[in-house]
């Protein structure tokens, strides 16, 4: 079975309107400067959001190998996987011939399927 490794970009989008919620408010009770500057925070955020959706490879992966982009590997090409863990948080990079080819956290959705 094929999976793809991706980003829930849902999840951080509805996070990213709280600052324009709290701006709203602020414009309501008259706090135009606070209003321009929650704006800004929000409106920030959900561009950066979309952007790294957008600049983000494909990452396919089964039980023969993965694909990032359209670069096929094998997972014996995998030279090292250095993760990181803070609390809840976890950081994967996957190297490849002494690069990092492809960063991901325990948030994306099927991280679990690759990681077994």
């Amino acid at each position: 079975m094929k999976y793809e490794l991706k980003r829930q970009i849902n999840i951080n989008m509805i996070c990213y309107c709280a600052p324009l919620v709290i701006a709203l408010c602020a414009l309501i009770s008259g706090e135009y400067l606070a209003f321009a500057i929650l704006f800004i925070i929000g409106a920030g955020l959900m561009i950066n959001e979309l952007v790294r959706n957008k600049k983000d490879e494909k990452f396919t992966f089964d039980e023969n190998g993965f694909q990032i982009g359209e670069t096929p590997y094998s997972y014996t090409d995998i030279e090292k996987v250095d993760s990181n863990r803070y609390r809840y948080l976890i950081w994967v990079r996957i190297i490849v011939d002494g690069k990092i080819v492809y960063k991901f956290d325990n948030s994306y959705e099927n991280y679990k399927e690759f990681v077994r």
